[in-house]
């Protein structure tokens, strides 16, 4: 059911970070990705959870990489981008030595 498509794919990734599989996670919604029948803003909603799980595997880097993506391409959810996009950053400087 498209209605609990987003609540569905965080129940899901919620799993998959409680299992600490956040390669399994990537794996999963990269196979998604694949699917001809979801659409356009779906792909989306399942490629800021492969970021989300990128950023839970301290895979800096590749989080922003997505979530700057996302941003461009006009995500509904701006504001949750530009935070986490903020909050790597920043922490990126901040762990990097002087």
């Amino acid at each position: 059911n498209p209605d609990f498509f987003e609540d569905s794919i965080r129940l899901i990734y919620e799993c998959f970070f409680a299992m600490d599989q956040m390669n399994d996670a990537i794996n999963f919604f990269n196979s998604l990705l694949k699917r001809s029948n979801i659409s356009p803003l779906q792909k989306e909603t399942i490629r800021l959870y492969i970021g989300m799980a990128y950023e839970d595997s301290l895979e800096t880097v590749k989080a922003i990489e997505i979530y700057e993506d996302l941003l461009n391409k006009g995500y509904p959810k701006s504001d949750i981008l530009v935070q986490r996009i903020d909050r790597l950053k920043h922490s990126d400087q901040s762990d990097s030595p002087s």
